[in-house]
């Protein structure tokens, strides 16, 4: 991943450094999955601008996730917990293999570099 350079247009802007997120994600969200959201700044319950110098700006999007299961699946919540189980042991298995051997947690951070 590289790293973006800001041009120095001002104090704040000399030397200034982000990621640059353009080699994992796309440029634009797919535009099936946005939904456009109402403007309401300045705007009363009727929708007119009551407040002066609110208007006009940018479009504001946000996400349609579907997060509805597949019509035949049925899950319960028990289900669910049933399914979460073996990963909540794993963690609780670490936890107690680094409350009874704490030199083992403080063996890795030097081991890794």
């Amino acid at each position: 991943m590289s790293i973006k350079l800001y041009k120095p247009t001002t104090p704040a802007r000399r030397g200034m450094t982000t990621a640059d997120y353009s080699e994992i994600t796309a440029k634009k969200p797919l535009k099936s999955l946005l939904g456009s959201k109402k403007q309401q700044a300045g705007r009363n319950n009727s929708g007119r601008v009551t407040v002066r110098h609110r208007g006009g700006g940018v479009k504001r999007h946000y996400r349609l996730l579907n997060h509805n299961l597949a019509a035949d699946l049925k899950l319960t919540v028990e289900e669910i917990i049933k399914a979460s189980l073996p990963f909540v042991g794993i963690q609780f298995l670490g936890l107690m293999i680094f409350t009874l051997f704490p030199q083992l947690a403080l063996w890795l951070p030097g081991f890794m570099n």
